[in-house]
């Protein structure tokens, strides 16, 4: 458990930017209004939720982990 510890930072920033990405690439496709925008805007919320759900995974198993020790 202490290793996972370790790398949730890690992981935490790499999400991160993974949701900053897609939440970027999604904002131009709805700016722009094109076919990208129609084909994939729902891909691309989905997939920010789940990013957004790994992150916030991670924050609560770091805060179990740390709470039982």
């Amino acid at each position: 458990m202490e290793f996972f510890t370790k790398i949730a930072p890690i992981l935490i920033i790499i999400f991160g930017l993974v949701l900053v990405v897609v939440l970027a690439i999604g904002l131009i496709s709805m700016l722009v209004k094109g076919d990208f925008n129609k084909k994939y805007s729902n891909k691309l919320m989905r997939l920010r939720v789940i990013t957004q759900g790994i992150i916030i995974l991670i924050f609560v198993l770091v805060f179990f982990i740390k709470f039982l020790d």
